[in-house]
């Protein structure tokens, strides 16, 4: 239950902890020691706070439908401007780029 996402770590990286570590609990058994609903309410504890509720309200069911859906949701958050972009030289750029489009119709 302690290991968590960090801040700055992929859900990739995240979800490769995640199940390294829950190959030691469970060991070389048929049955696995945490049962499958249990691995994705861990893994999703786990994850960053933008994260959970998105990937939560899917229900997953499963672990790997857990990772599959944070991925999708990193994945969408990358496409939400930042700060960062918005300021400075990038912004310069985006609105040279602005006016080369108008130019053009």
């Amino acid at each position: 239950m302690n290991i968590r996402q960090n801040s700055t770590e992929k859900v990739e990286h995240y979800a490769r902890r995640f199940q390294k570590l829950l190959r030691k609990v469970n060991g070389n058994r048929e049955e696995t020691t945490v049962p499958d609903v249990l691995q994705v309410r861990m893994f999703i504890y786990g994850l960053s706070p933008l994260l959970v509720p998105l990937v939560a309200s899917q229900d997953p069911g499963t672990l790997n439908n857990a990772i599959e859906r944070a991925k999708v949701v990193e994945t969408s958050y990358n496409y939400i401007p930042n700060s960062t972009f918005a300021s400075g030289s990038s912004e310069k750029k985006v609105d040279g780029l602005a006016e080369q489009v108008q130019k053009l119709q």
